[in-house]
């Protein structure tokens, strides 16, 4: 299994390209449902990257996902070292 850490994000304007390509709403609405999803993380749950995604949407769903850290902080959200696994810390 690959690495997805050199997907991460750099800098919010990464994501302009995905919202020409799939239009506004189609972009708001899959980080919506990605949003509505990992908020939904009881504190300790995690999951999979891969089992997640598909593969051609691999790269905005990390992206996304560093968002969201960047947004809440790493002391509720954060990847695991290898960057395969999205985890919602327990809480402190």
């Amino acid at each position: 299994m690959e690495s997805y850490a050199k997907y991460r994000l750099t800098s919010e304007r990464e994501f302009d390209r995905y919202r020409e390509k799939m239009g506004k709403q189609a972009f708001d609405a899959y980080l919506t449902r990605l949003y509505d999803y990992i908020i939904s993380l009881k504190p300790g749950q995690k999951f999979m990257i891969e089992s997640m995604v598909k593969e051609e949407n691999e790269d905005l769903f990390v992206k996304l996902l560093c968002l969201f850290i960047w947004m809440h902080g790493t002391n509720t959200f954060i990847f695991s070292d290898d960057f395969n696994w999205f985890i919602r810390r327990k809480k402190l």
